[in-house]
């Protein structure tokens, strides 16, 4: 197993995705968690995946266990890997160079400010649309947060604007 087998497989049969959560103990308000994924059915295919890349972690998903999937949902492994999956795919190079990005934000500001927290719902809403996943219950959160950033900054604004009068 190399890397241009892994970027082959990536391409054919992985996923890279960045999810958000809606979570009122955050000072965002929200989490943001970088997901890479490769899936088979074949679970020794995935075990050997796992023993190259040296981290992350192997499962059976889907209904009763279908495929097995190697997984990574570390903002720091993730971007032990992208550089060098983006030297051996074809096809899915804008997921990861939108996920290395929200990987560098994730882990580059522990006091996100609210640029940051913007630029990583924009990018959770482009890699949607690239994987082909458009359900409502991905807009909403997308929306809340968007009208959640919108009064951040109104209130930002306004409190800036006020301080200078009186």
């Amino acid at each position: 197993m190399n890397w241009d087998w892994i970027g082959g497989f990536f391409d054919g049969e992985g996923s890279a995705y960045l999810s958000s959560q809606r979570r009122r103990d955050c000072r965002s308000g929200f989490t943001f968690r970088p997901t890479l994924k490769i899936a088979q059915k074949d679970r020794r295919v995935v075990e050997e995946i796992h023993h190259f890349m040296g981290f992350g972690q192997v499962g059976s998903e889907g209904r009763k266990g279908m495929y097995w999937a190697w997984s990574v949902c570390s903002a720091r492994q993730c971007l032990q890997i992208i550089p060098k999956l983006l030297q051996h795919v074809l096809f899915k190079r804008r997921q990861l160079v939108l996920l290395e990005e929200a990987c560098h934000l994730v882990v580059g500001s522990n006091h996100r400010p609210q640029t940051s927290i913007s630029r990583l719902i924009e990018i959770c809403a482009q890699m949607r649309e690239l994987n082909g996943m458009r359900n409502i219950a991905n807009r909403l959160d997308l929306d809340a947060a968007r009208i959640a950033i919108a009064r951040a900054r109104i209130n930002t604004k306004g409190a800036s604007g006020n301080s200078g009068t009186g």
